[in-house]
C-alpha cells in the first residue's frame, strides 16, 4: 500500500515540476550560456576577437521580438581554438533598458559557438545599444556595440 502511495506522490511532483518547466515564458536564459541560433531581424555588431586570441571570436547581438517591441541582447562567443576557452564574467547590457546580464563560468570546446542571453526588455524609440564581455586567461574584453533602430 505504501508503494502505490508512494508511486501516486512522485507523479503528483513530477506533473507539477513539467508545468512548471513547460510554462515558463521568459524569453532569456542566463545565468546559463545557450547553443547559438540566428533569428530574423537580428543586428549584430562587428565580429572581433578577443585581446588575448585571435581564435576566439565574439559579438553582440539584439534579438528583436517580431510584434511586441521588445528585445534582448545576446553575447555570442566562437572558439575556433584547439584547445578549450574559459569563459569568466560574462556580461551582456542592453544600454536602452540600462541592464546588465551576467553568464555562468563556461568552458568551450574547439569549434563551439555559445550565447549568453539577457533579458527581455522594452525597446526605446530610436537607436538602441547593446555591448557584452567576457574574461579569458585574466583579459577583459568587451565587443563592439550592437545597434538597434526601433521605430514602431
Amino acid at each position: 500500500m505504501r508503494l502505490l502511495e508512494l508511486r501516486k506522490f512522485c507523479v503528483v511532483i513530477a506533473a507539477a515540476l513539467s508545468t512548471v518547466i513547460l510554462t515558463s515564458g521568459s524569453a532569456s536564459a542566463y545565468p546559463w550560456w545557450q547553443d547559438w541560433t540566428p533569428v530574423q531581424g537580428q543586428e549584430c555588431s562587428a565580429t572581433t576577437h578577443h585581446e588575448v586570441s585571435t581564435k576566439v571570436l565574439f559579438q553582440t547581438c539584439i534579438v528583436p521580438h517580431p510584434t511586441n517591441g521588445t528585445a534582448q541582447p545576446v553575447l555570442i562567443v566562437r572558439n575556433n581554438a584547439t584547445v578549450t576557452v574559459g569563459l569568466e564574467n560574462a556580461k551582456v547590457s542592453s544600454l536602452w533598458s540600462n541592464k546588465t546580464y551576467g553568464c555562468a563560468l563556461m568552458y568551450l570546446a574547439p569549434g563551439r559557438v555559445a550565447a549568453c542571453y539577457g533579458g527581455t526588455t522594452s525597446l526605446v524609440l530610436g537607436n538602441n545599444q547593446a555591448v557584452g564581455q567576457f574574461t579569458y586567461n585574466g583579459i577583459t574584453d568587451n565587443t563592439a556595440f550592437a545597434e538597434f533602430p526601433y521605430a514602431p
